[in-house]
């Protein structure tokens, strides 16, 4: 089916190439009419089959001033028909329509996305960032100003903006009011700056998480709006030292949080107990009685809303809505889990 957009601009593009062939068989038909002395229908058949070189058989014998009339309608017709094509072709040929497309498939795969991430910017830090997120297979778009990486994001079928994610038109093409959470990973701390501050205006709930090179800019984007705002620079630095004095802790969270190639049968998650979840006013120890078949999943820790963590949280724990779960288990148990909290 062609998008509407696309018909609608092939539409402004050869209307007037349509009023003109319309226009022309009506005068062959009056032609027809006036010098043959034909009916309006074997008159309009065949002005139709000359115009368009279909090249019937004539309804009725032609006179001499028929068959100069016919010479005339063909030549005119072909004449508005090739002007017509030569015109589409340009247009495709110069890509126009191509964009066009893409364009309306664009529009229509970003108004279906819910509850997606938005990544702002391409350099080295948002293409790990997309990697990982199209590795766990997470809904999610893109913004960057330049067209690095659309091929292989168009490849992937993930929806793709060639624009400036600092304007608020672009976070709100991106589908921004039902998104559930962006990341500013720009290059330029001052980029990320505005993407935050534009963010934050548009959606005062949304989860946001900003890149940062200078530690000392930090301060400022907590302050515009960003929940995290983490610095690759710093973090690789402390990654790398827990490598060297703790390289099984490492593994051993690499191993739950960065799974690569082949499905692991364990994970590490988060969900959110619900007011009209199970385990709403429940114990922790409790869970396990959901399971029967099976241990269940494991609760790390708990994070009531607007406090801190409870690590290794003990059996007559108490869950209330809104707590934050971090749970590890086997996929089929986190997702029982995420029944449960919803």
């Amino acid at each position: 089916m062609i998008p509407l957009p696309v018909a609608a601009w092939m539409w402004r593009r050869l209307r007037w190439g349509f009023v003109l062939i319309v226009g022309w068989i009506i005068v062959g038909t009056v032609g027809y009419l006036l010098i043959e002395r034909w009916s309006w229908f074997d008159s309009l058949y065949m002005t139709i089959i000359t115009v368009f070189t279909i090249g019937f058989e004539e309804v009725h014998p032609l006179t001499e001033g028929g068959r100069a009339w016919t010479l005339v309608v063909i030549a005119v017709g072909v004449m508005i028909v090739a002007a017509g094509a030569s015109y589409l072709a340009a247009d495709i040929a110069s890509g126009e329509l191509r964009r066009l497309w893409r364009e309306s498939k664009l529009t229509q795969d970003l108004n279906r996305l819910r509850d997606h991430y938005i990544v702002c910017g391409l350099g080295r830090v948002g293409w790990q960032i997309v990697l990982q997120l199209r590795r766990e297979e997470c809904s999610f778009c893109t913004i960057e100003i330049t067209d690095r990486h659309c091929d292989e994001l168009e490849a992937w079928g993930i929806p793709h903006q060639v624009a400036d994610a600092t304007d608020e038109d672009a976070l709100r093409r991106a589908g921004i009011e039902r998104a559930q959470g962006l990341v500013a990973a720009a290059d330029s701390d001052a980029v990320n700056l505005l993407v935050v501050v534009s963010a934050r205006s548009l959606v005062p709930q949304l989860n946001i998480v900003a890149r940062v090179e200078d530690p000392a800019n930090e301060p400022k984007l907590l302050r515009v709006g960003a929940n995290r705002v983490l610095s690759p620079t710093v973090r690789a630095g402390q990654r790398m030292s827990q490598m060297l004095t703790r390289p099984t802790v490492v593994e051993y969270l690499d191993t739950l949080l960065y799974r690569e190639g082949e499905s692991l049968p364990f994970g590490v998650e988060e969900v959110e107990i619900a007011s009209t979840g199970t385990l709403n006013n429940r114990t922790v120890a409790e869970i396990d009685t959901e399971f029967p078949d099976s241990r269940g999943p494991t609760v790390l820790a708990i994070k009531p809303s607007g406090k801190d963590f409870i690590l290794q949280p003990r059996g007559t724990q108490l869950l209330h809505s809104g707590d934050l779960l971090v749970a590890v288990g086997y996929p089929e148990e986190l997702a029982q889990l995420a029944d449960l909290c919803r």
